[in-house]
């Protein structure tokens, strides 16, 4: 999975979870790598979750 693909997926996993984002960004995380782990790395999914939130 590129980086553009999975920061896609990344977005829509966070859209789809507004409400948990909100209260705990941390349990965001959890949700992100059940989902997303057979497709990428964990650091990288990490990477991506890390520069979404500083903007």
């Amino acid at each position: 999975m590129g980086d553009d693909e999975l920061k896609g997926e990344v977005k829509r996993i966070i859209a789809a979870n507004k409400d948990v984002y909100e209260k705990n960004p941390k349990a965001i995380i959890g949700i992100l790598m059940k989902e997303l782990k057979s497709k990428a790395e964990s650091s990288r999914i990490l990477q991506i979750l890390n520069t979404l939130q500083k903007v």
